[in-house]
Protein backbone atom coordinates (compact mmCIF):
# COMPACT_ATOMS: atom_id res chain seq x y z
CA UNK A 1 0.00 0.00 0.00
CA UNK A 2 1.29 3.62 -1.02
CA UNK A 3 1.52 5.43 1.79
CA UNK A 4 1.79 10.29 1.35
CA UNK A 5 4.94 11.51 0.68
CA UNK A 6 5.38 14.66 3.17
CA UNK A 7 8.41 17.33 4.12
CA UNK A 8 7.72 19.61 7.01
CA UNK A 9 9.28 23.39 6.25
CA UNK A 10 9.35 25.44 9.99
CA UNK A 11 7.65 28.83 9.54
CA UNK A 12 9.43 30.59 12.50
CA UNK A 13 7.73 34.02 12.10
CA UNK A 14 4.13 32.98 12.26
CA UNK A 15 4.74 31.00 15.17
CA UNK A 16 2.32 31.35 17.99
CA UNK A 17 2.44 31.10 21.87
CA UNK A 18 2.07 28.43 22.29
CA UNK A 19 2.82 26.33 18.63
CA UNK A 20 5.09 26.04 15.97
CA UNK A 21 3.85 27.18 12.07
CA UNK A 22 4.99 24.60 9.72
CA UNK A 23 3.96 24.61 6.13
CA UNK A 24 3.32 20.90 5.49
CA UNK A 25 3.96 20.00 1.84
CA UNK A 26 2.51 16.84 1.11
CA UNK A 27 1.74 14.28 -2.08
CA UNK A 28 -0.43 11.46 -1.83
CA UNK A 29 -3.29 9.72 -3.88
CA UNK A 30 -6.46 11.59 -4.85
CA UNK A 31 -9.62 9.95 -4.02
CA UNK A 32 -11.03 10.59 -7.40
CA UNK A 33 -7.75 8.79 -8.88
CA UNK A 34 -4.74 9.71 -9.56
CA UNK A 35 -2.25 11.78 -7.38
CA UNK A 36 -2.36 15.12 -5.66
CA UNK A 37 0.44 17.69 -4.23
CA UNK A 38 -0.90 20.08 -1.78
CA UNK A 39 0.72 22.79 1.02
CA UNK A 40 -0.30 23.86 3.81
CA UNK A 41 0.42 25.66 7.20
CA UNK A 42 -0.38 24.07 10.28
CA UNK A 43 0.51 24.56 14.05
CA UNK A 44 2.05 21.84 15.72
CA UNK A 45 1.79 22.13 19.96
CA UNK A 46 3.20 18.85 21.95
CA UNK A 47 0.57 16.46 21.15
CA UNK A 48 -1.35 18.41 18.38
CA UNK A 49 -1.27 20.02 15.11
CA UNK A 50 -3.82 22.50 14.66
CA UNK A 51 -5.16 24.29 11.09
CA UNK A 52 -8.35 26.82 10.65
CA UNK A 53 -10.30 24.62 8.34
CA UNK A 54 -11.49 28.05 5.95
CA UNK A 55 -8.72 29.98 7.61
CA UNK A 56 -5.33 28.69 7.11
CA UNK A 57 -2.86 29.10 3.96
CA UNK A 58 -3.73 25.71 1.56
CA UNK A 59 -3.21 25.25 -1.76
CA UNK A 60 -3.16 22.13 -4.31
CA UNK A 61 -0.31 22.77 -6.40
CA UNK A 62 -0.98 19.97 -8.78
CA UNK A 63 -2.88 17.08 -9.76
CA UNK A 64 -2.03 14.47 -11.73
CA UNK A 65 -5.45 11.74 -12.71
CA UNK A 66 -3.72 9.93 -15.18
CA UNK A 67 -0.89 8.51 -12.94
CA UNK A 68 -1.21 4.99 -10.44
CA UNK A 69 -0.73 5.67 -6.98
CA UNK A 70 2.33 3.51 -5.97
CA UNK A 71 4.67 4.52 -3.32
CA UNK A 72 7.23 5.15 -6.41
CA UNK A 73 5.29 7.86 -8.38
CA UNK A 74 4.30 9.50 -5.15
CA UNK A 75 7.99 9.80 -4.30
CA UNK A 76 8.61 11.03 -7.45
CA UNK A 77 5.81 13.33 -8.05
CA UNK A 78 6.58 14.83 -4.82
CA UNK A 79 10.53 15.42 -5.36
CA UNK A 80 9.92 16.77 -8.78
CA UNK A 81 6.87 19.23 -7.35
CA UNK A 82 8.51 20.57 -4.20
CA UNK A 83 12.28 22.01 -5.53
CA UNK A 84 14.02 23.77 -2.85
CA UNK A 85 13.40 27.24 -5.12
CA UNK A 86 9.53 25.97 -5.24
CA UNK A 87 9.38 25.35 -1.33
CA UNK A 88 10.64 29.21 -1.22
CA UNK A 89 7.79 30.93 -3.69
CA UNK A 90 5.54 28.52 -1.34
CA UNK A 91 6.94 29.58 1.93
CA UNK A 92 7.00 33.61 0.72
CA UNK A 93 3.16 33.18 -0.57
CA UNK A 94 1.88 31.54 2.96
CA UNK A 95 3.43 34.55 5.07
CA UNK A 96 2.17 36.99 2.82
CA UNK A 97 -1.35 35.22 3.02
CA UNK A 98 -1.16 35.51 6.69
CA UNK A 99 0.31 39.21 6.18
CA UNK A 100 -2.86 40.16 3.96
CA UNK A 101 -5.02 38.34 6.67
CA UNK A 102 -3.50 40.48 9.93
CA UNK A 103 -3.85 43.61 7.51
CA UNK A 104 -7.55 43.07 7.14
CA UNK A 105 -8.17 41.90 10.70
CA UNK A 106 -6.69 45.55 11.62
CA UNK A 107 -8.87 47.35 9.22
CA UNK A 108 -11.97 45.70 10.70
CA UNK A 109 -12.71 43.61 7.09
Amino acid sequence: MATNAKTLVPLPSLDKEDAKAILTLVTNKHSGGGLYSAAAVEFHSPGSISFELCGDYRRVVFRNPAIRATQKNIQQQHAAIFSETFIGVLASEALAFYKEKERQAQRGE
